[in-house]
């Protein structure tokens, strides 16, 4: 990692073909620091506020919250910038680092596995056997509310954000569910 690049007041900067993303970052956890990692892809750019052990804020110029936090990790090529400021009073928001680096790296990976069999946000979850469909999400009791109460066509985005969770997250949890046969999947209308 060098120090200059991006920006002359980055403490922090690199190439992340060199750096990854979640190299950065648990490297900015082990130092407890506190600051924006920007990152500047060909496409896609972002910024991760962080201020160790946790990432406070995520956004991208598509998205903010937890899936921008996400899909910011899976950025392989482009730069980046750390640049260090206090600690904000909302330093107990957002994921701890470990535990978003774990679930990038799981979600990525049964995303990619699925592939084409993916669910869209936009898809549609029908559940035609509610005692299998309970699996889906062991242990959620926002899941177990859906499933009790006989919801059909449920959105997969609006489906996430019941269940709190990331839109790729819930994307793959479906995708594995449906082929498992615990409930099955309708292709939703795009949104342009």
């Amino acid at each position: 990692m060098e120090r200059s690049g991006v920006a002359p007041e980055a403490e922090l900067s690199g190439d992340l073909e060199a750096v990854p993303v979640a190299q950065t970052l648990a490297d900015l956890d082990a130092r407890g620091a506190c600051g924006s990692l920007l990152l500047f892809g060909d496409v896609l750019r972002g910024e991760l506020v962080v201020c160790a052990p946790r990432v406070v804020d995520a956004s991208t110029n598509l998205r903010r919250g937890h899936d921008a936090a996400l899909r910011l990790l899976w950025l392989e090529r482009g730069r980046f910038a750390f640049h260090e400021r206090p600690a904000s009073p909302a330093a107990d928001a957002g994921w701890p680092i470990a535990a978003l680096l774990r679930e990038a790296v799981e979600v990525r990976a049964e995303l990619l596995r699925l592939g084409s069999r993916a669910p869209s946000n936009t898809d549609r979850v029908e559940i035609d056997d509610p005692a299998a469909a309970l699996a889906a999400f062991p242990g959620s009791e926002a899941w177990a509310a859906v499933v009790r109460d006989g919801r059909r066509g449920v959105v997969v985005a609006e489906l996430a954000v019941e269940l709190a969770m990331s839109t790729y997250a819930c994307r793959a949890a479906i995708g594995r569910a449906a082929e498992a046969r615990m409930l099955h999947v309708m292709p939703g209308v795009p949104i342009n």
